[in-house]
């Protein structure tokens, strides 16, 4: 009971602790690299707004493909594949910190789009039906006002590093973020996974 029974609940829960603190960072340092793409594009691509587009659509349209794969086929689902995906998610966004060419940085957004399509419907059904009915929606509401949170810091942030250490620095500290906090949950996923098998 009460207004932060959901907090309580999340604290309780390992699984749910540390991809609650993984979405926090992770979601912060995903919305930082997308911030940080069209200033990538004014300063190393030609200021060219297509490119900065498409860019953006190619995240986008690896997203779609990704979910669309994964509502589709009954191989894709659960905890123990999610692992694995995160992390192909995350790490193809150290691409948009490379000096390389236009279409290896479309490349490594659609890779990491779809590794985001295939594994969301499992980790939202997981972060739904993880907690007991009775504070479900208060812990859910706990895990998404956190999410939110990290992400309007991680810009103020950004709109301060972004002139003074240029647009790649900046990108290569949100793809560890991500990175980061992607292999943090893993990690607790495949923990728990083997706590549960013994």
């Amino acid at each position: 009971r009460g207004l932060l029974a959901g907090v309580r609940y999340l604290l309780r829960d390992p699984l749910l602790r540390g991809w609650t603190a993984a979405l926090v960072v992770g979601d912060a340092s995903f919305s930082v690299l997308f911030l940080a793409i069209p200033v990538l594009v004014v300063a190393h691509y030609g200021a060219d707004p297509r490119l900065a587009g498409a860019f953006l659509a190619s995240w986008g349209v690896g997203a779609v493909l990704g979910n669309v794969f994964a509502y589709r086929s009954d191989r894709v689902g659960g905890l123990r594949q999610a692992a694995p995906l995160v992390l192909v998610q995350a790490a193809p966004l150290w691409a948009l910190a490379a000096p390389v060419p236009a279409a290896a940085i479309a490349g490594a957004l659609a890779l990491s789009g779809i590794a985001n399509g295939l594994v969301n419907p499992t980790l939202h059904a997981f972060l739904t039906l993880r907690p007991p009915a009775a504070v479900r929606a208060k812990a859910l509401t706990a895990t998404t006002t956190a999410s939110s949170l990290g992400t309007p810091a991680a810009f103020a942030v950004a709109a301060l590093a972004f002139p003074a250490y240029g647009a790649r620095h900046v990108i290569a500290v949100a793809a560890a973020g991500q990175l980061a906090a992607m292999s943090y949950a893993a990690l607790t996923t495949l923990r728990y996974a083997s706590g549960e098998r013994a």
